[in-house]
């Protein structure tokens, strides 16, 4: 997750990446379902790359599903399944182009989590534009129930939720 500034004399190759390219790749990690490896030296990162970091635990057990799989070349629309009553799902922007992205969101709040947005109800569908080379990790839970509605701390949270409706 280093950039430029976070290298020093040891580093073996320079890094170029944004900050888009950054959280794509742990939006992609996080969606994968396995082994999360860390190589950059943490004393050099900032404390706002740190926080960012965090949200990668805890580590996903369950691989995400490819939406997208008979229609994409590399898939960019990833279900990671409910987390609790939320429903994450995964948009990738692999191109060099802004990219429109259409998800089912029927009767259901979302919430953006790199953006940490809060869209709102949506009635049918939910469609976002994403930048070149940029993700987004959407947590969307309907909204006829009562549930946590999103959580900035973790790209695929564990979250328990029982209520006494009494």
């Amino acid at each position: 997750v280093r950039k430029g500034e976070n290298e020093d004399s040891e580093c073996q190759r320079g890094c170029t990446r944004t900050d888009d390219e950054i959280r794509t790749y742990m939006s992609a990690t996080a969606a994968s379902g396995g082994i999360l490896m860390l190589s950059d030296k943490l004393s050099l990162l900032s404390d706002e790359q740190i926080k960012e970091l965090s949200c990668m635990f805890p580590v996903n057990k369950i691989p995400a599903v490819p939406v997208d799989l008979l229609t994409s070349p590399i898939p960019e629309v990833l279900d990671n399944g409910l987390r609790g009553k939320n429903h994450v799902m995964v948009l990738i922007n692999w191109t060099d182009e802004a990219k429109t992205y259409t998800v089912d969101a029927e009767n259901a709040h979302v919430y953006g989590f790199w953006a940490k947005e809060y869209h709102g109800v949506c009635e049918k569908e939910f469609t976002i534009e994403l930048r070149p080379h940029a993700s987004e990790v959407l947590f969307i839970t309907k909204a006829d129930e009562v549930a946590v509605v999103a959580t900035d701390s973790a790209l695929t949270p564990e979250i328990e939720q029982s209520y006494d409706n009494g």
